[in-house]
């Protein structure tokens, strides 16, 4: 039974959280296997658990050969000390392409809260817990446990709140993978090798092999794995391409629709197939990650064409459905060529993506070339025919009233339903939910008979539910009103930003050997940052700032212009505490404001996207992008240093002179460059000084030290910041209506 050799993947190690808890000098298999007795009736999975490390079954072995997989070749360290001392290493402090982390980091063991990010620290003392914290953390996951135990996705929900800080291995092995990502992929590749139906002399060799590190043996070539990744294209039109009328509400459905449509796919995937959640490696940031028996390949390539047409059904093309797989062997699994399977995934995928609605084209042309009927009254949004009294079809107002009820919506409810196949138009977005599978609405108490997900937060037991959901925190206001919420000019702006070479670092950045879990870890605590904690640290800002997507490795964001610098700089900072001080691991930014609070969103989106390119992400990438220029972190952070300081001197009544003095260096200098001739600097510090000296004389040491000095740096160079700070500064300090 299959689901026996999910529970055990994800149980297998459980022994390992009581072993550290209470300080037992048991093995942790027979921990694990006393957990499951406890708490199961079924003696065969009892069994399952306790043998994982000494197989004697078929299914034994399934699972023994799943957990070398997972865990890869242990590095071997030196037996001693107190395994409970060992904290979780950061897997970003273990990366690097030149520069890397300044050493290991370590990641403090405490309970999983989206509001408290797990910054690593580097003192390993700091990240350990004292006394019985670990034995709090037991109980409490004990006591959560027997609430959910009787439902295997939610007992996978309740591992990643639990089990995410801790260490998987840590008595011979470096402590860089989490019980969680250990668990998850164990259960994984378990149930992967069960639906192949192995003969279990085979599986008896491959054991054997895999011990022996005989990585070439014939048994470990054939491939017995799909690698299957799955992209939703066209994000950005979709999001982007609306009409300011009820914008923000517009944009938080469409928000949380993209991001949860790749979860009922995922899930629709699996379902299908007859597995279950863990089988879902990695969902975010408009994509996925499966991994599947390679017997299914055929009917997965099905299944692919039954969503492709309720995708194209649904949006028009404007979404698409893209979805790839390649063949894994165990031998891929373990001798670290992982990285490039992982690799080859995304080529295939990319050449998916030359090819959309081709399986719909050969099938169903009718669907993709008409003849279509042309409404007299279309759709400003996706084409369709209007319906009712909003100017939308009926698709798309669902959307917008979707988006109205989130900020209501504490829970997020699901229920497995019969594909309603003779569906043949999707009206609105619960008809698309059904065609994939599930049923689903918006409540704030849970209900029986539904899968309950608790919204952007851990603590879905005390709450009567079955798991958790991130979705962006966006807020109510129009663009009209984060304009006027700005300082200085009357408009908003859009910050976006992706992280620099995060393929590379996954091919090339690895310090240990790889795994399948080593990847999967580290793309979660990725894609985590920006899915989970991005929200609450966008906190401080209030509703001056929404995020209209955050996942994977990049986000956007709306709100008044002069506060997205502040997010801009705040976000930088925190990403860098994040992935361990790891100079590797950046992020490029830009920022465009809208010339006035009418213009389109897709426009502004656009250029955004254009300055990201063509500046922060030039050379050596890791720059922001403001004001159509582009500047290191470091120079943008003394750019709003001097910025404030001008400000400040004319707000305490000082001419705004100064602002066309400043602007005016760039006048003296050459792109980019700081030099100028010396007449010129004279000319420069003889106008500065009559300025001061214009001061009230509380202003006059603070406008030297501030912003002569930092203007200045001697006979021949002025400083090329000054000239952008003064128009930042203009900008801020010009009233309404100027």
């Amino acid at each position: 039974m299959i689901e026996n050799i999910y529970w055990a993947g994800l149980l297998h190690d459980i022994g390992k959280f009581w072993q550290r808890a209470e300080n037992k000098q048991i093995k942790h298999q027979e921990l694990s296997g006393t957990f499951v007795h406890h708490n199961f009736a079924s003696e065969e999975l009892v069994a399952l658990v306790a043998n994982h490390h000494d197989p004697e079954t078929k299914d034994d072995y399934i699972l023994a050969i799943a957990d070398k997989l997972s865990a890869g070749e242990r590095e071997d360290q030196s037996p001693g000390g107190n395994v409970a001392d060992e904290p979780l290493i950061s897997l970003f402090s273990r990366i690097k392409l030149s520069r890397g982390a300044e050493g290991e980091q370590y990641i403090p063991l405490k309970l999983y809260e989206p509001d408290e990010p797990p910054f690593p620290v580097a003192d390993k003392r700091k990240a350990t817990l004292n006394g019985n914290g670990y034995k709090q953390l037991w109980d409490s996951f004990n006591q959560e446990f027997s609430k959910v135990k009787n439902n295997l996705n939610a007992t996978l929900y309740l591992l990643q709140k639990y089990l995410t800080l801790i260490p998987s291995a840590a008595f011979y092995s470096r402590a860089t993978i989490s019980l969680y990502d250990h668990a998850r992929t164990t259960a994984a590749i378990a149930a992967a090798l069960y639906k192949e139906d192995i003969p279990e002399p085979t599986l008896q060799k491959i054991h054997q092999h895999l011990k022996n590190k005989n990585y070439q043996a014939s048994e470990l070539q054939k491939p017995y794995f799909l690698l299957v990744g799955g992209d939703i294209a066209g994000i950005q039109d979709f999001l982007y391409d609306i009409p300011l009328d009820n914008a923000a509400k517009n944009l938080r459905g469409r928000s949380f629709l993209v991001g949860y449509l790749n979860r009922l796919i995922a899930l629709y995937l699996v379902e299908e197939l007859g597995l279950l959640e863990p089988s879902i490696l990695l969902i975010g940031g408009g994509r996925f990650t499966l991994l599947l028996p390679y017997s299914d390949l055929e009917k997965l390539q099905e299944i692919k064409g039954r969503v492709e047409k309720i995708i194209y059904q649904a949006f028009n093309g404007k979404l698409k459905f893209i979805l790839g797989s390649i063949p894994l062997t165990i031998n891929d699994l373990a001798e670290g060529n992982i990285t490039k399977r992982w690799d080859d995934l995304g080529q295939e995928l990319n050449r998916e993506k030359m090819k959309p609605f081709l399986t719909l084209i050969k099938e169903t042309p009718d669907l993709i070339f008409g003849p279509f009927d042309t409404p007299d009254n279309i759709c400003p949004i996706c084409g369709r025919e209007v319906t009712g009294e909003t100017g939308l079809c009926s698709f798309c107002q669902s959307i917008v009233e979707m988006g109205a009820e989130l900020p209501r919506t504490e829970i997020l409810q699901e229920k497995k339903v019969v594909e309603k196949s003779s569906i043949n138009e999707i009206s609105n977005i619960n008809e698309l939910f059904l065609a994939l599978g599930r049923q689903v609405r918006f409540s704030d108490k849970p209900e029986q008979d539904y899968f309950n997900l608790l919204l952007n937060s851990y603590d879905f037991v005390v709450k009567n539910c079955q798991g958790f959901y991130f979705a962006p925190k966006t807020a109510a206001y129009e663009f009209e009103v984060l304009a006027k919420k700005s300082e200085g000019i009357d408009t908003w702006g859009v910050l976006r930003g992706d992280v620099d070479n995060l393929g590379k670092l996954f091919r090339e950045g690895f310090a240990d050997k790889i795994t399948i879990t080593s990847i999967a870890a580290l793309s979660r605590a990725m894609g985590e940052f920006f899915g989970v904690y991005f929200n609450d640290l966008l906190k401080e800002f209030g509703d001056t700032v929404y995020t209209v997507y955050a996942g994977g490795d990049d986000f956007f964001v709306v709100g008044s212009w002069s506060v997205l610098p502040k997010v801009a700089l705040k976000l930088r900072r925190q990403f860098t505490l994040y992935c361990a001080g790891n100079r590797d691991l950046t992020f490029s930014a830009a920022i465009k404001l809208a010339p006035n609070f009418k213009h389109p969103l897709f426009k502004v989106a656009q250029e955004a996207y254009e300055l990201l390119e063509e500046k922060a992400k030039t050379g050596s990438k890791d720059k922001i992008a403001f004001l159509d220029r582009a500047y290191t972190w470091d120079e943008f952070s003394r750019l709003q240093g001097l910025k404030d300081h001008i400000k400040k001197v004319v707000q305490g009544g000082g001419s705004r002179a100064i602002i066309q003095h400043l602007y005016g260096i760039k006048n003296l200098l050459n792109a980019g460059e700081r030099e100028a001739s010396y007449p010129k600097v004279w000319r420069l510090v003889y106008q500065l000084s009559r300025y001061r000296d214009s001061l009230k004389k509380e202003l006059q040491t603070y406008f030297r030290e501030k912003i002569m000095d930092v203007v200045v740096f001697n006979t021949t160079e002025i400083n090329p910041l000054a000239s952008p700070a003064a128009r930042w500064a203009e900008l801020e300090l010009r009233a309404r209506g100027d």
